[in-house]
């Protein structure tokens, strides 16, 4: 077997059949999917050392490959008893045209699917008595509302579920509120959510969200992880979600993400009580705070937390003025900002008073939209300078060509503690191929593990969550979906002194798939583009900033390794001639270029003795 870890292609044992069981687990917590599938195949002991590893989550995708794999687990209770998450996700077409209320033969089609995965799930969970969370994917919800009683009966760990709401809400009488002592709830809110305006609450959808806020307030005291994510295009159209917020429940909360929602007075409001700045004064135990989205809280109502609140929060994700009025910003070792910034001459010195005013941060993300007069390399400059602890780097610049791969290189030399890299840029044109830019990348920063190159179209910026959408089959706009995209992903081999030996690449080309929609450019340029196609990309886009992304490309370009070490040395093989003619890297072209000059010579020698 080979594997493209680092670590194991360099150290692999002969036999696996001399590690313990506990060494094994610990050597598999490290391996990526790919990986791990790889090693349960080398033998039969080793397969059933790391079953339960590998079955510990399993995420279906499709209808199809949902019940395939769910009766797999039913026929196979060995198997079964290993899963801890579950998470299913009905795929395909009819979700999207049911989200926009298209056909009646659609939504019969998307129902009946539905259904199929519905039946699927029950058989298996009498099966899976260790499965602990539980996530219906789906745009909608289950079509059989008893799925969630079967759960709750036959999966008695259960502590933690998700679910979307989209055109179709559950009934007021569902099982889905009937949990008790959760320990994590998500809950997604569709685009067919607001496109049907369920957001209003009005009387028919006020008694719904009411039942589920009194069983996560009433029936689960001890809950511990609580998201509620919005995909509405609109900023102003958020639900209320003050009464979740009004109390002093959930003591040992440690994960809280909030889209769009309503919590607390309006902005302008001057009063000194804010219930949720009360509510977060007293959870000095919460370890993640996520703001995605258009959070309807103020920067300015942030800045009255006390000073020894949130002591223990490690992860938040949010804009640069919640950062900024942070009480315990030291403290933070991951940010993210998911609204991609303007850059404006006062970013980089945002930027840098943000990452001072959190010295231990060791992860970041952020994104920015380049405008005409601005480049990106006067921004990658500060955070080099100021962000030097930074361990895992994400960013992405888009709107517009902003640097070479060249000058990337250079620019964060400085950054000596990067063990992962994520680039998304517009790419310049002309500039070197991916290959060489990631063989320039890892040189200058020898300390690198992994990272990826993507290339994205210029209109990227044009596709987030602020997407207007129209409420018709067909948009009159021009709306330009993008067209060939690529994406790269490396891995650093290294010695035992931690010097790089080997660069393992991969590059994808081809066309993004939004949710089994594929769209014709010449459509999209004459502005006919559907609207359930425009919701997907609005939705789906930002998963190119994600290894799900990957999935979304139509066939793998090349595969490649480069040698990192330096000529001359002992371990590198000298290329012969034919070799060195065809290498891809500067020294073949620096070759094929020598020898056409000298054919150049010859052919003009010969001319002037023919002559």
């Amino acid at each position: 077997m080979r594997s493209s870890h680092p670590t194991l292609h360099h150290r692999m044992p002969v036999s696996f059949q001399t590690l313990g069981g506990d060494i094994l687990l610990e050597v598999v917590e490290w391996l990526s999917r790919s990986d791990l599938l790889n090693l349960v195949t080398v033998s039969k002991t080793v397969y059933a050392q790391t079953i339960g590893t590998l079955y510990r989550t399993v995420e279906l995708n499709e209808t199809v490959q949902c019940c395939t794999t769910l009766d797999m687990l039913y026929r196979h209770p060995d198997i079964a008893r290993h899963v801890r998450k579950l998470v299913v996700r009905q795929g395909g077409r009819p979700d999207n045209h049911i989200a926009t209320g298209s056909t009646p033969t659609f939504r019969l089609f998307s129902h009946l699917a539905s259904s199929r995965v519905c039946a699927a799930v029950k058989r298996a969970a009498a099966r899976m008595d260790a499965l602990q969370s539980f996530v219906w994917g789906g745009e909608e919800c289950p079509s059989e509302d008893d799925v969630w009683l079967v759960l709750r009966e036959s999966c008695s760990q259960l502590k933690s579920i998700g679910v979307g709401f989209g055109a179709l809400l559950p009934g007021v009488r569902s099982h889905l509120f009937d949990f008790k002592n959760l320990e994590g709830f998500s809950l997604r809110l569709e685009p067919a959510f607001y496109i049907n305006g369920y957001f209003d609450m009005t009387p028919e959808i006020e008694p719904v969200f009411k039942r589920l806020w009194d069983m996560l307030i009433r029936r689960c005291p001890d809950l511990r992880q609580l998201s509620i994510l919005t995909r509405g295009l609109d900023p102003t159209e958020s639900i209320d979600a003050r009464s979740l917020f009004s109390g002093d429940h959930w003591p040992h909360l440690r994960f809280l993400e909030l889209g769009n929602v309503k919590v607390g007075p309006a902005l302008n409001d001057g009063g000194d009580a804010h219930p949720f700045i009360s509510f977060l004064s007293k959870r000095n135990h919460l370890r993640a705070l996520h703001f995605s989205g258009d959070f309807t809280l103020s920067s300015a109502h942030l800045a009255r937390l006390p000073r020894d609140s949130l002591r223990d929060l490690q992860f938040f994700s949010g804009s640069i003025d919640h950062l900024a009025s942070l009480p315990s910003a030291k403290s933070l070792l991951s940010m993210e900002v998911p609204n991609p910034l303007v850059l404006r001459e006062v970013t980089p010195l945002t930027i840098s008073h943000a990452l001072q005013a959190a010295p231990a941060i060791r992860s970041l993300k952020v994104s920015f939209v380049l405008q005409s007069g601005y480049d990106g390399i006067g921004i990658l400059r500060t955070i080099a300078t100021a962000g030097a602890h930074i361990r895992h780097l994400d960013l992405t610049f888009s709107h517009k060509p902003s640097f070479y791969l060249e000058m990337f290189s250079r620019t964060i030399r400085s950054l000596s503690r990067l063990r992962t890299l994520n680039l998304t840029v517009v790419k310049v044109p002309g500039d070197e191929p991916m290959a060489d830019g990631a063989v320039r990348i890892a040189r200058s920063n020898p300390g690198l593990r992994q990272f990826s190159i993507r290339y994205i179209p210029k209109n990227y910026d044009q596709l987030g969550p602020h997407l207007p959408l129209t409420t018709g089959t067909q948009s009159t706009s021009t709306f330009e979906l993008p067209s060939f995209l690529e994406i790269g992903k490396f891995e650093l081999a290294c010695d035992r002194h931690g010097l790089p030996v080997t660069l393992y690449g991969r590059e994808w080309r081809g066309r993004l798939r939004f949710d089994g929609w594929w769209w014709p450019s010449w459509a999209s340029s004459l502005g006919v583009v559907p609207t359930e196609v425009r919701a997907s990309v609005s939705s789906g886009i930002r998963a190119l900033s994600s290894s799900n992304g990957v999935k979304r490309f139509t066939r793998l370009a090349k595969r490649y390794e480069r040698d990192m070490r330096p000529p001359g040395h002992p371990g590198v093989r000298k290329l012969g001639f034919g070799e060195l003619l065809v290498d891809p890297g500067a020294a073949g072209r620096e070759l094929r270029m020598l020898v056409f000059s000298m054919a150049l010579v010859v052919i003009s020698a010969g001319a002037i003795l023919v002559r």
